[in-house]
């Protein structure tokens, strides 16, 4: 029997929670003389024709390889890492899907933001979500109110007073808020019209496109994102955008 020493190379890392995808010209960033080089992502072809398994100090390239135990996406730096270093990363985090809820009746006092539920499932919301009492007004007419903690599935607080005369009781519904820059919600009305408008020459149709096309576009701007100055058709078909 004859021992002696040995390293591990890691190459495989867990990506944040929320991580959606990189954008086009790769999301890893690796520092060299106080520059950021972005790392390409590379597709499954191009890694089996360019992976090199030998460590090395410098990175070049990556690729995203399945999930770990939670569920979160993980990637693979190539060519694995013989040092110590920080890589900084950029992406599109995922949008989580918008919810609805409206199992039981609640209990609100006038003036004050507690409120209690009967057959309510509240521990299935989130904090942040927005709750509306259905018999005030649906709708146009509607006032919502931000949900500032949770306790219970029968007890949540609001972020402000609910502004009523009197206490009330009855149905409700508690709705998620898009998970998005507030700048870019409009575009959700607009996109819709796009799809569900079937004469392309009704002018409602150029008139929602225009005004879509002019959301993103601009708002990509503000957010300095590096694709501002890409078409947004050319990038909804870009398969290493969306993908």
């Amino acid at each position: 029997m004859s021992t002696g020493g040995y390293t591990i190379y890691q190459n495989i890392y867990t990506l944040p929670a929320d991580f959606d995808r990189f954008p086009v010209n790769g999301g890893l960033l690796f520092y060299s003389a106080g520059q950021p080089k972005p790392l390409p992502e590379l597709l499954d072809d191009d890694y089996y024709e360019q992976v090199i398994a030998t460590p090395s100090a410098t990175p070049d390239s990556c690729r995203l390889v399945g999930y770990d135990t939670a569920g979160v996406r993980q990637v693979e730096i190539l060519p694995p890492s013989s040092q110590v270093y920080i890589l900084l990363n950029e992406y599109i985090k995922v949008l989580p899907p918008m919810s609805e809820n409206t199992m039981g009746t609640v209990v609100i006092t006038s003036n004050q933001t507690a409120v209690t539920g009967t057959g309510t499932v509240f521990t299935q919301m989130n904090t942040g979500d927005y709750l509306r009492f259905d018999p005030f007004g649906k709708g146009a007419d509607s006032v919502w109110y931000q949900i500032n903690a949770i306790s219970s599935s029968t007890n949540l607080t609001l972020a402000t007073n609910f502004r009523i005369d009197s206490s009330v009781a009855g149905s409700f519904t508690i709705c998620s808020a898009p998970k998005m820059p507030y700048r870019f919600q409009d575009a959700l009305i607009y996109g819709s019209l796009r799809k569900l408008l079937p004469d392309e020459k009704d002018p409602m149709l150029k008139y929602a496109n225009d005004e879509y096309l002019k959301i993103i576009l601009y708002n990509k701007n503000l957010e300095q994102s590096r694709h501002a100055k890409d078409s947004v058709e050319l990038m909804a078909e870009n398969f290493d955008y969306r993908r």
